[in-house]
């Protein structure tokens, strides 16, 4: 089997079939959170738009059942939402004198369409290890799963029915890196070459007037 190899770091594809630019920004991004902290937690997952002509839509409202729905901003409303949601827990667990350790959000995301109607986004959110050990169940209110789908639901803005079924939690998406350990490179390699998908050029829709791949900033 083939090995494509970008900076010295493997790819899933060719070189030419991917953004170099988003590549630049995964590699900066990830050295972003590892100078934040010793051991990283990284989760990957989707979140997906409201479908329509579907017996499993879960949307109420028949207008906003199509590609052109309220998406302006959307996955900005949702880090926007996610950011504050993550302070005011910070402040909770300070009120009830529980120890709290720093968590500085930082991201990769790109939108992508393939044979569906509808945008869906692909995330890798990097957290400090040492605050957000887990996901959790969405069932706690606490945990970082259900911070995530309850941002997420904010970001739509509509009303909607079970809105958790719009937030995936991908296959063996949870990655540690931690610094002191022996087998950190490994495990970095393993994870930028996961998010080397993030950079394919094929299902990105780059003249829609709207943005494909966004980093955080800072």
């Amino acid at each position: 089997m083939m090995t494509y190899t970008y900076k010295g770091l493997e790819v899933l594809y060719p070189v030419s079939e991917l953004n170099t630019h988003y590549l630049d920004r995964i590699i900066l991004t990830m050295s972003k959170a590892l100078k934040d902290y010793k051991r990283v937690h990284a989760l990957r997952l989707d979140l997906r738009l409201p479908v329509s002509d579907s017996e499993k839509d879960i949307l109420r409202r028949d207008e906003i059942l199509n590609n052109t729905f309220n998406q302006k901003n959307i996955i900005k409303r949702f880090f926007e939402s996610l950011k504050a949601k993550i302070k005011a827990q910070e402040k909770r667990m300070k009120a009830s004198e529980k120890r709290v350790y720093p968590c500085h959000l930082r991201y990769v995301w790109c939108r992508e369409r393939n044979k569906s109607n509808n945008d869906h986004y692909h995330l890798v959110l990097f957290f400090n290890k040492d605050r957000y050990f887990s996901s959790g169940y969405k069932d706690n209110k606490e945990s970082l799963v259900r911070l995530i789908m309850d941002a997420w639901s904010s970001a739509l803005g509509e009303y909607v029915d079970n809105a958790d079924r719009l937030v995936q939690l991908v296959y063996k998406g949870t990655h540690y890196l931690d610094q002191n350990k022996y087998d950190f490179e490994n495990k970095y390699q393993a994870l930028f070459t996961r998010l080397s998908y993030f950079a394919k050029n094929r299902t990105k829709h780059y003249d829609e007037g709207k943005r494909c791949f966004g980093t955080s900033q800072g």
